[in-house]
Parts: structure tokens; sequence; C-alpha cells
């Protein structure tokens, strides 16, 4: 941090995070792997950026005081990075809501819903009945456009389309988790031949988008595994807010608690999943069901 930098408390916090680190000759990796779930090495990049500029994280008094903790910090280090981590957590809390309940339809839920997409750093994406909407094609797109009891009207069904690619589009550029369930795919609400397009579409996002973590749960899962039951579908955003998605509509969520129980899940649901040729592989098996479907 130089001279001209303003110190603030994010900065003071993220730049004793990284010297708590360094000190200890410990790689952000290796952190994370030492602090177990809940933490990924871009969670600890982010924590030492500082939650005060666009990608960084301000983290929890647990989360400092774990940090600190492993890294077998002196105990004044250990209260400074606790008491920082408490200090802004009690500024955000007094600036801004900690639950925002959204209606679904209204203009003002999505522009906040676009607003925070847009500048968050990293987006995972969890839906337990469709297909994540960074994975879709358009035909699997058109389809949900088309849904409903009436038909749709037709400039806000284009809007809607244009707008759902040019958001796509600006993420398709930045990291990224997205978990689909293989019962997902097999509710073909597009059809046949658009299903088979649209598991050929993330087969091939596997492969092309090496900044992107692309899972798929089988319909099987291991004996013994740690099944995890979620009843919506959730965006993560930067780790710090949550969108919880609903029949009754969605809610953006920045309370601790509830992040934190949303990053542990998606921790949960990533390790049911398969990933690179044995995702492939799952995919190529749903898309020869819905060709046989054809025949």
């Amino acid at each position: 941090m130089n001279e001209s930098t303003p110190r603030t408390p994010a900065r003071e916090l993220a730049q004793l995070m990284r010297q708590l680190r360094v000190d200890r000759a410990v790689s952000g990796t290796a952190l994370a792997t030492a602090l177990g779930v809940g933490f990924s090495q871009s969670k600890i990049s982010r924590i030492e950026k500082g939650g005060d500029l666009a990608g960084g994280l301000t983290p929890t008094p647990m989360d400092a005081g774990r940090i600190a903790w492993q890294l077998r910090a002196p105990r004044q280090d250990r209260r400074r990075a606790i008491g920082l981590a408490l200090q802004l957590s009690q500024e955000r809390a007094a600036h801004s809501p900690l639950r925002i309940a959204l209606q679904s339809g209204s203009p003002r839920v999505q522009q906040r819903i676009r607003e925070r997409e847009a500048r968050s750093g990293h987006l995972a994406t969890f839906h337990p009945a469709m297909v994540p909407a960074m994975l879709q094609t358009l035909g699997y797109r058109e389809s949900i456009a088309d849904s409903g009891p009436t038909p749709p009207d037709p400039a806000l069904r284009a809007e809607w389309l244009l707008e759902r690619a040019a958001r796509e589009a600006h993420r398709a550029t930045r990291p990224a988790t997205q978990v689909v369930t293989e019962g997902a795919l097999c509710w073909g609400p597009a059809g046949a031949a658009a299903m088979i397009e649209q598991c050929e579409h993330i087969a091939r996002l596997i492969g092309e988008r090496p900044h992107w973590t692309i899972g798929v749960i089988p319909r099987i899962v291991a004996a013994g595994a740690a099944i995890d039951y979620p009843p919506n579908g959730f965006d993560l955003y930067d780790e710090d807010s949550v969108l919880v998605g609903t029949t009754a509509g969605n809610a953006l969520v920045t309370d601790r608690a509830t992040v934190d129980s949303h990053i542990a899940r998606l921790a949960r649901l990533r390790r049911l999943a398969v990933y690179g040729s044995a995702a492939r592989e799952v995919l190529a098996r749903v898309a020869r069901e819905y060709l046989a479907l054809t025949r």
C-alpha cells in the first residue's frame, strides 16, 4: 500500500490478512485447503484484495479469526483482524438492510439484480430443476420465455431474450462456477431436439471455458455421499450476497449467516458433481436418451 492510497479499515484488514499469510510463507491454495469447507484460493485472494475494491471481499469476523488462528498469528494480530472485520460488518449493517425482499416481475427487482450481477467478479449458480442461465442455449431460453398459461407479449419476449443474451455475453469472460443436475437436463421443456442441442452446448463449454467450473450431478450418486436437498435455485455473487429464487419471487440476501449457509451448500453440491470428461459422458448419455425419443 503506497502513501497515496487511502488507509481505510477495509484495506487495513486486507493488508493484515495478506501479511499474516506471507509471514508464515503459506500459499493461498495451501491456506484454503487447511481451512476447508467455505474457503478457496479465490476467496483468500479476494479477502487480501479488500472489500472496498471491485472483486474484493471483506471477511466475516469468524472467517478473519479462522484465518488468523490457522496462520498461528500473534494474539494482538488475531484481535486486530477480528476487530476490523467486526467494525466493517457493523458499518455494512448500518448502511444497508440485511435482507431485501424482491417481488417477481418488478422492474426495480430486475434492475437491482442486473446491477449486482454486472459488478460481481465471480458468479456461482445452482438450480435443482433448470439449466443455469449461463449454460442455456437460445432454444432452451425461448422455451422459458414461452412458458406460462398465456402467450407472452411478442415485444416483451424479444426484449427479454436480447437482454438475457447480453448479460450472458458480459459474464462469458469472467470466472464462474455452474452446477447443473442431470435431472434438470432430463426435464426437457424445449423438446427432444432442443435438449440434445442443450447437452452438446454444455459439453462444448466445458472445453471452451477453462475459467469456468462446470459440474453435472448425476441422477445416481455414490452410496454414502453427503446428499443435500436444496429446495430452490440460487446465485452467489462474490460470496457476499445470494439471490434465492422461489415460485413467489426472488430474495437478494446479504445477511452473512444466510450467505455462508449457501456457500457451504454449494461446496456440498460440488462434491456430488462430476467434471471434465466424466461430465461430458453424462451429457452424452442424456442426449442419446433424447435421440431415442425422436426415432
